[in-house]
């Protein structure tokens, strides 16, 4: 039985729900700043880079890494996050990808790599809804 996916699509999906033309493209986020999708520094290193930014529907978040030791980025759920576990990921991409969040909550990403990901190589972001603030005017009453 086939998951749903609760917070991603690659990037090919993305240019196609993109391509129509009541959706806008939100903002692009390149994971890790400058320093891409690496072994961190530090644990929190992911954490404090994602915490300050407000992630929306249609956001999308860029894994950018290289390299013979780069491992896969796998879209996980919250269990298996918190344990490193990428037995069982939703979405399982090697070749520095985006994912599209078109879905309000949660979003759990992990190194395929169990070391990398406990010294740190593991991202959680909260998606909101855009809010949409339309103040009525004369001209879109009448």
């Amino acid at each position: 039985m086939k998951q749903l996916v609760h917070c991603s699509l690659s990037l090919r999906w993305l240019l196609l729900v993109i391509s129509r033309p009541l959706l806008v493209p939100g903002k692009l986020f390149r994971v890790g700043g400058p320093m891409g999708w690496t072994v961190p520094p530090s644990p929190e290193f992911y954490q404090r880079w994602a915490s300050p930014q407000n992630y929306t529907t249609g956001d999308v978040l860029e894994f950018s890494y290289t390299g013979p030791n780069s491992s896969f980025v796998l879209n996980v759920r919250k269990y298996e996050y918190e344990r490193c576990n990428s037995r069982r990921p939703m979405y399982n991409f090697s070749d520095g990808m985006a994912f599209a969040l078109l879905y309000s909550g949660n979003c759990y990403f992990i190194s395929s790599d169990f070391n990398a990901c406990k010294k740190g190589r593991r991202l959680d972001v909260s998606v909101f809804k855009p809010t949409m603030l339309i103040q009525p005017t004369r001209e879109l009453i009448y």
